[in-house]
């Protein structure tokens, strides 16, 4: 187990990819840090917002909106103080804990302005408001009848984010001698004064306000997906989930026609405010939650989810919105990228890679969208590109890597096996190569070599060109039998070959190992047919025949590469290399052969000899036969202690 895990994991490759995501890493959050990521990720934090599952909530905050048709009923714009007065007064009579108006009074309306001055300056729980505006809006101040710093006053100032969207929330702005509340705290705190409850400041951070059990910690300039964000007063992040369970509305028709319910007033928050699309006061939020005009909300909206988010906060123990620190960003980013180059490495075929990947994103978005719904604003771009980036960049290395190693495994092999055992040498490339070159290893393998008979003397009475068109037809057919049997060709030497049979994969079993043996010697029969049928071929042509030597041993050996990387050889050391060369070139005048009939002189060693005969020399092969061996002697090879017994391999023809 420990083995293979090291084989596939703790490779090369895997400290490449490994590398690569944390490069990757580093450069998302350079480009988080240049804010060039701002914008993709306050888009995915909208579309989070907008696929939260539905949750209910609790409602204390009821809308009366001024509509299209109650403007139109009315006949005029702005509300007379006459009509917002008798408005004002139905509401109250309803016993509501808080009332804001979101309507500007800098200016009297007559008539009714005494009127109006005298219903609010009556009724505390009344908030009117201002606007402290800014460098594209100007400032609009509270009406005359309240005194400056009255607590009637709330701003109604809304912060709205690059493409108009709304998603923060301000309770407090200073001015360097003041502080101002805004209207949606203003309601907020009086609603909470009934129910025993008042602001304080938090105990481990007092310059944060504590409402309940839940501090309202203020927005920082790069809190969440924000980046270097002008977070002046005290910012916080809107959940809009008051969108699941609709915020009571009511229009003026029906507040003033008395067709609302008292129960829909009492002891709650009531907003009073123009929702009419011709008042161009909408705005985009992350949630969508509509309104007159599609996607977009009016502002008396946006303050009233603002005041129900913080009673909900404070009331419901609903945390607010919350981000991870940078510390924790970083290494959520970093998991990413490493789960990305390790899909990489676990699963290299396309469609496995583009599966997992697509799975990857798609865990990534529900686990932002989880995320967001208990709370907690988690990275979403940011990681989403990282482990793209980590796939895809791993995926194309390890990709290259694969190809070169293809490239050198075949350089090496394709042209000495068959196609069959080329394909099994690449399944298993990780057994038997690493870092570019083949594993050296000990293990059990057949060796043959082959010779033509007196091939120098045959050489000078031919041309040169015609001389290598002879030996190539030879080689050519005693070649395609090795690669028949399951067998390489090492190496070409003149006209000699040799072969393996059991190389480059380690065999598993005994059973395997005599197989091997078996494949070779049945490859040295079908040799002898093949260069007997080229020799009736030759001798009809006029041409020279050919007779060859074979030499088999079976036993422990050496594999691995040897030369320079510009120039590698993949080959096998040992003895019994030694003594399957020697078995070859054993009495080489000593043997009869004869071009039609037998053309090749086959023998073996002991070792081989034994393994043959425990599989039953049997025939492997269509054309294959079955085939006995002959004592022939016990030699002394030179460098041997022991004399080695050859068997020369007879077929039954």
């Amino acid at each position: 187990m420990i083995a293979k895990f090291r084989r596939d994991w703790v490779e090369p490759g895997t400290i490449v990819v490994f590398s690569m995501a944390l490069v990757i890493a580093l450069t998302i959050v350079a480009l988080r840090w240049l804010g060039a990521l701002e914008r993709l990720e306050l888009t995915a934090y909208d579309w989070c917002m907008a696929l939260r599952p539905s949750r209910s909530t609790v409602s204390r905050v009821t809308l009366i909106g001024i509509k299209e048709e109650d403007i139109t009923a009315i006949g005029q714009w702005p509300l007379s103080d006459k009509i917002l007065a008798e408005a004002l007064g139905k509401i109250v009579d309803g016993q509501p804990l808080a009332v804001g108006v979101d309507l500007y009074r800098n200016l009297p309306v007559p008539p009714g302005s005494a009127e109006l001055a005298e219903v609010v300056l009556a009724n505390p729980a009344i908030v009117m408001i201002s606007k402290h505006g800014g460098m594209s809006s100007p400032e609009v101040p509270p009406p005359s009848f309240l005194r400056e710093g009255s607590d009637q006053i709330g701003f109604s100032d809304i912060v709205v984010d690059g493409g108009g969207v709304v998603r923060r929330g301000l309770l407090l702005v200073g001015d360097g001698q003041d502080v101002f509340q805004s209207l949606s705290l203003r309601l907020t705190t009086r609603y909470l004064a009934a129910k025993g409850i008042v602001p304080r400041p938090d105990p481990i951070a007092p310059e944060r306000m504590r409402l309940g059990d839940n501090t309202i910690r203020p927005l920082g300039p790069d809190e969440g997906g924000y980046v270097r964000l002008d977070a002046a007063g005290y910012q916080f992040l809107l959940d809009f989930r008051d969108q699941v369970v609709a915020l009571p509305t009511f229009s003026l028709a029906d507040l003033l026609a008395g067709r609302v319910a008292a129960e829909a007033l009492r002891g709650r928050v009531v907003l009073l405010g123009a929702m009419a699309a011709s008042m161009h006061d909408l705005f985009f939020t992350p949630a969508r939650l509509g309104g007159e005009e599609e996607g977009m909300v009016p502002g008396v909206m946006v303050h009233a989810h603002a005041a129900s988010q913080l009673l909900r906060n404070a009331l419901d123990g609903e945390p607010p919105i919350r981000s991870l620190s940078k510390t924790v960003e970083g290494v959520w980013l970093v998991f990413w990228c490493l789960l990305g180059g390790a899909i990489a490495l676990w699963r290299r075929s396309p469609s496995w890679w583009a599966t997992l990947a697509v799975g990857g994103l798609t865990l990534n978005l529900v686990l932002s969208i989880t995320g967001l719904d208990h709370g907690w604003w988690l990275p979403m771009i940011p990681p989403a590109l990282g482990f793209l980036g980590a796939a895809g960049g791993s995926a194309a290395y390890l990709s290259y890597e694969e190809g070169k190693n293809r490239r050198f495994l075949m350089d090496i092999f394709s042209r000495h096996v068959s196609p069959a055992v080329a394909h099994s040498l690449w399944r298993q490339r990780r057994q038997f190569i690493n870092n570019g070159r083949p594993l050296s290893q000990r293990l059990t393998a057949t060796v043959m070599f082959t010779d033509l008979v007196a091939f120098t003397s045959l050489a000078e009475g031919l041309d040169p060109s015609e001389l290598m068109e002879w030996l190539n037809q030879y080689m050519e057919v005693v070649g395609r039998e090795v690669m028949a049997h399951g067998g390489i060709i090492n190496k070409y030497i003149g006209d000699s070959i040799m072969a393996l049979f059991g190389v480059p994969l380690a065999r598993g079993s005994e059973l395997e190992i005599r197989q091997d043996a078996v494949n070779a010697v049945q490859c040295a029969l079908a040799m002898r047919r093949a260069v007997r049928e080229l020799n009736r071929c030759w001798q009809a042509q006029g041409r020279m025949t050919a007779e060859t030597r074979v030499g088999i041993f079976t036993g422990p050996l050496v594999a691995g590469s040897v030369g320079s990387a510009e120039r590698m050889e993949y080959t096998v050391i040992g003895d019994t290399v030694n003594v399957a060369s020697r078995l070859e070139s054993y009495d080489k005048n000593g043997y009869h052969f004869h071009p039609l009939d037998n053309p090749c002189r086959i023998l073996i060693g002991e070792s081989t000899k034994v393994l043959v005969e425990a599989v039953g020399a049997v025939p492997q092969a269509e054309g294959d036969q079955a085939f006995s061996c002959t004592m022939v002697a016990n030699i002394r090879l030179r460098g041997k202690d022991r004399p080695v017994s050859v068997y020369e391999v007879v077929s039954s023809w």
